[in-house]
Order: C-alpha cells, then sequence, then structure tokens
C-alpha cells in the first residue's frame, strides 16, 4: 500500500530503525498533528515534577496519518531516546486525553481499544512538511 502522496512506505510498517520507535494517536473533532503536539506539551508542564521524564530523546511529529474504514483518523508520531520512557509517556498521555492508541504490527494496525486492520483496508496520507 502506497500513500496518498510523497512518501513510499508508511511510517512504522518495516521499521529497520531500532533507534526509532512509531506509534498512531488518534484524533478527535478535526484536531490535527498540531492540537496533539499542543496537548502532549501541556500534558508534559502538567505532569513535570511529578513523574520522571525520558532522560534523552523527543516525540517527533511524522505528518502522516492513517484512516480506517469506520472513520477514525490516527496521526502519527515517532520517538527516539528512551524508547520504554517515551512509550509510557505517550500512552499515558493519550489515556489521560480519552485518545486511542495504535501500533503497526507487521501488515496490521493494532489499535489499544482491540481493534484490528489490516493496512491495505487503510486510506494513507502523508501531510508533507508542516513548517
Amino acid at each position: 500500500m502506497e500513500p496518498e502522496s510523497g512518501r513510499k512506505s508508511i511510517p512504522g510498517y518495516m521499521n529497520k530503525n531500532a533507534a526509532r520507535d512509531f506509534v498512531y494517536i488518534e484524533s478527535r473533532e478535526k484536531a490535527g498533528h498540531e492540537d496533539i503536539l499542543d496537548d502532549f506539551s501541556q500534558f508534559l508542564r502538567n505532569i513535570q515534577g511529578k513523574v520522571s521524564l525520558p532522560d534523552d530523546g523527543a516525540l517527533l511529529n511524522e505528518a502522516f496519518s492513517l484512516h480506517t474504514p469506520s472513520g477514525t483518523t490516527y496521526y502519527c508520531f515517532s520517538y527516539r531516546g528512551d524508547l520504554s520512557a517515551w512509550s509510557a509517556l505517550v500512552d499515558s498521555f493519550a489515556q489521560s486525553k480519552r485518545l486511542g492508541i495504535a501500533r503497526i504490527v507487521g501488515e496490521l494496525l493494532k489499535t489499544g481499544r482491540g481493534e484490528v486492520f489490516d493496512l491495505s483496508a487503510l486510506r494513507a496520507v502523508d501531510h508533507g512538511e508542516l513548517w
């Protein structure tokens, strides 16, 4: 499956970079990448000093989305550095906002809610450079 524009592949599919992981975060009510990043930044400010944050790395906007047949949109983000700490932090953020999380496993998109979609059934959109 090829995305609707420039990219040759879906971020996180056939990921050969062990130093980087990919996560798809559900969008609600026309929220986009920037809205999710803004909410994530606010989340980090709110928890700072209350929990330990990753020692290194960052959450990166991949400017890419997957759209399920049922109409749910998931925006792609990646993180590097302390992968387990970032994964836990992103999962905590999504839970606090009641947003779904999805990850690509083989040829499937698996959501935290137990939904499983074949990648070929999804609409993939490359949003290009956002800045």
